[in-house]
């Protein structure tokens, strides 16, 4: 009987080595989207909510005129963006993040056009039903990426 050549010889160490590597390989995971993040999911549900009140609101009264804007809604806007500056610098933070990120942004520049409008021309009752729409998708994009996380760390596909 021939023997086989060397090099397709297995000896103890070797099939250990390959016994562990295999292991290894096996019980790690390739990460390709950032964990889910409570704080954000948390935040970003804030957010919306108060950004919904304010436009119930002016659907409600049917028109918010320039003025209007300077006298009662400067510090939404001013919290607003303090919130969104907020997500994107903790969303930013995280590694594997940047869809999130991206919607953030998104957010931010939806939220500095409502704000331009309302100050040059004020916000009619359309204008705010078109805002909310925009927004909702914005919201709802950001928090369907933070559960879907949630449901692959939820599962072991990713990490807490």
């Amino acid at each position: 009987m021939k023997s086989s050549p060397a090099s397709l010889r297995l000896t103890a160490p070797g099939l250990v080595l390959t016994f562990v590597l295999t292991l290894t390989a096996g019980c790690s995971s390739v990460q390709l989207i950032a964990p889910y993040d409570d704080q954000l999911d948390k935040q970003v549900t804030a957010l919306q909510t108060a950004t919904e009140t304010f436009l119930v609101k002016i659907e409600r009264e049917g028109l918010s005129s320039a003025d209007d804007y300077k006298k009662n809604y400067t510090a939404f806007y001013d919290d607003e963006k303090v919130a969104i500056s907020g997500l994107a610098v903790r969303a930013s933070a995280i590694a594997l993040n940047s869809q999130t990120a991206g919607e953030i942004k998104n957010l931010k520049d939806t939220i500095d056009q409502m704000e331009k409008r309302h100050q040059e021309s004020g916000l009619s009752k359309m204008d705010a039903a078109q805002f909310e729409e925009s927004l909702d998708r914005i919201f709802r994009a950001i928090l369907t990426l933070e559960l879907a996380k949630k449901g692959a760390t939820s599962t072991g596909s990713g990490n807490k």
